[in-house]
């Protein structure tokens, strides 16, 4: 299956509103969590997973997106501070009405270091389950969408998979000089394979990104593209 630099996965969960300390942004309030997991879900909740949790100031909460960062990077992938300020999708997020929870995978940032043998997709999938799981107690009522950047994109369509949540709506987004994943001279064969790629989904957008190459959330053109990702989420949610 062809890895994107964005792919949006759209979960129907349940959630409650959870208390949230004072954050340095207008707009949100933001807190660090833990939750306790398992590798395989089943086994002993001997690690741990840790994420930012950013909260909107407004009364009205559209739903949680949960942020998994690809290879190489944390939670800051979505919330990078710079000398010139922040590049922050999910700032962005929180600000627009959802419930943003931006996770270190295990491996990573505040997250537990197991040995890396144990590490793959299928663990991280697990753990971002429980994950999930823990936001349905948490924030009742509320759906949960799953947004991956290259290997966590892997991650949440494994976990929609795996776990079977929903049949799931999907957006997949593509930068159109990524040259990571497929030759950017041949991008209408790369849309139109990644269109087929989620043959069980009922609903699959899939978009080139102009101007932007591999990690979305940080390119000059960042804010029209977390917007594409909102204004999706909020129709389809």
């Amino acid at each position: 299956m062809l890895v994107t630099a964005v792919a949006v996965t759209a979960v129907a969960v349940t959630a409650q509103d959870a208390p949230a300390a004072p954050g340095p942004g207008p707009g949100f309030t933001l807190r660090t969590i833990t939750q306790k997991v398992s590798l395989t879900g089943s086994g002993p909740a001997d690690q741990t997973l840790s994420a930012v949790e950013y909260q909107p100031g407004h009364a009205r909460v559209k739903g949680n997106q949960v942020m998994i960062p690809g290879v190489t990077y944390d939670h800051r992938y979505f919330d990078l501070k710079t000398n010139r300020g922040w590049i922050s999708q999910a700032r962005k997020a929180a600000e627009d009405g959802w419930i943003t929870v931006a996770v270190d995978r295990l491996g990573t940032g505040d997250s537990s270091s197991p040995a890396a043998h144990r590490l793959n997709a299928t663990t991280h999938s697990a753990t971002i389950h429980q994950l999930i799981t823990k936001l349905r107690t948490d924030h009742k009522g509320l759906p949960v969408a799953l947004v991956g950047h290259s290997m966590g994109s892997v991650v949440a369509i494994q976990e929609a998979a795996s776990y079977k949540d929903v049949n799931v709506p999907v957006l997949s987004l593509v930068g159109r000089h990524d040259g990571l994943y497929f030759d950017p001279a041949d991008l209408n064969t790369t849309l139109k394979a990644e269109t087929g790629a989620y043959p069980a989904s009922p609903d699959v957008d899939v978009k080139s990104i102009p101007g932007a190459g591999h990690d979305l959330a940080l390119q000059r053109n960042a804010d029209s593209t977390i917007d594409i990702i909102n204004t999706w989420l909020s129709r389809k949610l």
